[in-house]
This record gives C-alpha cells, structure tokens and sequence, in this order.
C-alpha cells in the first residue's frame, strides 16, 4: 500500500479533485476508496501464495523471471529517488506561494527547496547528492516540459527516460547471469531498503 501512497496522493490531489469533481468530489473519494481496497485485496492473497515483504517486485519476478524482477527494482528505486525528491521540490513551492501569499515576501521554491533539504538531512556525505540528483530529475523536466512543443535541447527528457529503462533492463541481465537467485530476493531488499 505505500507503493500507492493513497494519503499522500489524496493530500497533493485534492483541490485538483475537488475543482474538477466539485460537488462529485465526496463520490470519488469514495470511488478510489473502494479501488484501494481491491488492491489491497489483491495483495493479500497474493501475499497468501508467494509471501513478499512489500511491494509487486516479489510478483513480477515470480511471473515473468528474474531479469524483469531485477529491472522494475532498479526502475522503482529510481523512482522512489525522483517521488521523495519531488515532494523535497513541492514542499519549497508550498513554501514559497505561503510567504509571498501571507508575508508578501518573493522568496524562489528553489531556494526554499534546498534550505528544506539541507534541514531535512544533516549527514551531508550520506544523503546530499541522492536527494539534490533526485530534485533536478523532477524539476528540470518539470519545469521545461511544462508547455508542450519545446525546442532543443528541453525535449530530451522523453529519451532520458527511455535510455534509463534500456540501461536498467541491460544491467538487471547482466546482474541476474552473475546471481541467478537475485531475482528472488530482490522484492525484499527493495521493501527493505
């Protein structure tokens, strides 16, 4: 269920939901609650088959082999990268609309954005360069692909990302030919870790 993260998205998504749903919103709360719980249905009982400590990774690999395992846990924990650093990214454009809105102050989310981080983390040769690598992977595309038809060099990120997935399926081959059993324990280090 944290793969989904229904509380964060339902916090992120509500004025969306409620300015295109309007006085609907409460039904389609409702709605996507009910979807939840399929899928959390869904989960336990596969959970009941093949026990996995969280996540689908433990699925995939069971279903289509421990290439595709290795490949989605590689694809998600860059994932997990880019979702953690874009609320980092989020939380310093909340930040900014609040102190201008309020106090009048112009300060850039981007500012705000690294002061958050560097309060959030103070192992700076743990946690720095994950966390800023992570922000620049959401915000760059973010920023410049917000309006579509963009010239060159800002309509790279559909390639960027294309390349990452060919370079994830390349290097999960090569790591499940070294550990062929790596492809059934990769749900649980990613769960884990």
């Amino acid at each position: 269920m944290a793969n989904v993260a229904p509380a964060m998205s339902f916090c992120f998504g509500f004025g969306c939901l409620a300015f295109t749903a309007g006085v609907a919103a409460p039904l389609t709360i409702l709605l996507a609650g009910i979807a939840i719980l399929f899928l959390a249905n869904t989960l336990s009982e596969f959970s009941r088959s093949i026990p996995s400590t969280g996540g689908f990774v433990t699925f995939v690999g069971k279903s289509f082999g421990p290439t595709s395992a290795v490949t989605t846990a590689l694809v998600m924990g860059a994932g997990y990268i880019a979702a953690i650093s874009s609320v980092v990214a989020i939380s310093g454009g909340f930040a900014s609309i609040v102190l201008k809105y309020y106090f009048g102050w112009n300060i850039p989310w981007g500012i705000l954005t690294v002061v958050l981080t560097l309060l959030a983390v103070w192992n700076a040769a743990r946690h720095m360069l994950l966390p800023l690598l992570g922000a620049a992977s959401i915000v760059v595309p973010l920023y410049y692909l917000s309006k579509p038809g963009q010239a060159s060099p800002f309509n790279w990120y559909p390639y960027v990302a294309l390349a990452i997935l060919v370079l994830s399926v390349i290097y999960a081959r090569v790591l499940t030919r070294h550990d062929a059993a790596l492809g059934d324990r990769v749900g649980s280090i990613l769960a884990d870790g």
